[in-house]
């Protein structure tokens, strides 16, 4: 039987072998120097002033949102066509989800504002899967950050971390307030698991700080939180950070040779966290996705299960993300995939009668 190619695999070496045997040896497994460096490196590439880095993206959320404001009676934006992890981020908060519709674009303000009232205390906007300019046509707040009406938005990167920089132009939009990543093993760089946020201000980075140092406090007057990130982790995610221009080009020739070979556009800008191949229905997408598993190939949906669905509403009320949902399947793309498995893909893709 032939070996099963993966739809998701961290792209691993040597390099991290040695950097988990040289924190093992130090004897120091807590956040110290490791995290410390990693922290600064991440910072450098996203151009963020501070950078807190954590044990998942979504304590990375969670923290982001609190730091925001998000609690019990206010309301949280956030797309359909997301990770339940972003639903349960705001859960942890006690603030209300309230979803809304677009596909992988980033959504228009203008469609955004109704949904805003006096009560939302956030807005999450997903970077797209290639082609982020950053948040044009958005707000800006008197403090410069990008805002919907009154309400701050916190931009999800989890998928989204790319060498080249967007922010600071007027063309490209103001920046978010803070920003979130992840480091799951599914992920652009990965550290098994992790996550990071990345806060603009001195005030927000001292929030975020405090709201994740759990113990050895004076006083008790706020619940905190352990998403402490580790010397490990911060030691395999130095190695992914400087691997990642490498890591980004392998996953564009991915994402050409799939375009080149269904002739389907090609993806646009300078990171490319996923390959969607347009099946043209949900009942061809269901058909291509059982071939393919016969196959030894293994595909995923964009998520599992729009968040609207979870929450009990209706298709016709989210008819972008069920669109996009519908006829769309993510082929392999990850950097250690090989030309000879990505040719096993675009072959069965051919031969599939669907």
């Amino acid at each position: 039987m032939r070996e099963r190619i993966h739809h998701s695999r961290p792209t691993l070496g040597a390099d991290e072998s040695d950097a988990l045997a040289r924190v093992i040896e130090s004897g120091y497994f807590s956040r110290g120097k490791e995290c410390a460096a990693f922290e600064g490196e991440l910072s450098r590439i996203v151009q963020a002033p501070y950078v807190h880095a954590t044990s998942s993206g979504t304590g990375a959320l969670h923290l982001a949102l609190l730091a925001l404001g998000a609690k019990p009676g206010g309301r949280v934006l956030l797309p359909s066509l997301t990770c339940a992890a972003v639903l349960n981020a705001i859960r942890y908060t006690g603030a209300e989800p309230v979803p809304y519709d677009c596909g992988y674009e980033v959504p228009s303000p203008k469609d955004l504002a109704p949904l805003v009232n006096k009560n939302t205390q956030a807005v999450i906007v997903v970077a797209p899967p290639d082609g982020f300019s950053g948040l044009v046509g958005f707000e800006m707040e008197k403090n410069g950050f990008a805002k919907v009406g009154g309400a701050p938005v916190l931009l999800d990167r989890c998928q989204q971390l790319s060498m080249e920089p967007y922010h600071g132009g007027k063309e490209q939009g103001p920046p978010a307030r803070m920003e979130v990543f992840s480091f799951y093993a599914t992920k652009c760089v990965s550290t098994g698991t992790g996550g990071a946020v990345t806060v603009r201000t001195d005030e927000d980075i001292v929030e975020v700080v405090d709201l994740n140092t759990h113990d050895e406090r004076s006083t008790y007057e706020k619940t905190r939180y352990n998403y402490q990130f580790d010397e490990l982790r911060a030691a395999v995610g130095r190695c992914q950070l400087a691997k990642l221009e490498n890591f980004v080009w392998l996953r564009r020739e991915h994402a050409k040779a799939y375009a080149a070979a269904f002739d389907q556009p090609e993806p646009q800008g300078g990171m490319v966290f996923r390959y969607l191949y347009d099946c043209g229905s949900e009942k061809k997408t269901y058909a291509l996705r059982e071939a393919l598993s016969k196959k030894g190939i293994e595909t995923k949906r964009p998520v599992f299960r729009p968040l609207h669905r979870y929450l009990g509403l209706p298709d016709k009320q989210f008819p972008r993300a069920s669109a996009a949902w519908g006829r769309h399947l993510s082929l392999p793309i990850y950097p250690s995939l090989t030309k000879k498995e990505r040719d096993r893909v675009i072959k069965n893709i051919r031969a599939a009668k669907v």
